[in-house]
């Protein structure tokens, strides 16, 4: 992969959402408030960085790595956090 894009951030974090069990962030119009839990991606300051939201239990966002980096290097640590929650469930069967 030559260049890393949004769109391949987005897959990758899908992927570690699946991986880990979670079915993602929405949008309740109904309700009018975010709902679910999972991972995502913010950007700020030329860089990104992955958060984790719980919005099922009102607990908010909170930063998973250090401050903002660049993303291929986002890419590359949540690529591995997926295969090691992979490699996690295929040992103990979580």
């Amino acid at each position: 992969m030559s260049r890393v894009t949004e769109k391949d951030l987005e897959g990758v974090v899908r992927l570690l959402n699946v991986t880990m069990g979670y079915k993602g962030i929405s949008y309740s119009e109904k309700q009018r408030k975010y709902i679910g839990k999972g991972f995502l991606i913010q950007t700020a300051y030329g860089g990104v960085q992955l958060q984790f939201a719980n919005y099922a239990k009102s607990r908010g966002v909170r930063s998973v790595n250090k401050g903002y980096i660049g993303k291929r290097e986002l890419y590359e640590y949540i690529y591995s956090m997926a295969e090691g929650a992979l490699w996690y469930s295929q040992r103990t069967g979580y």
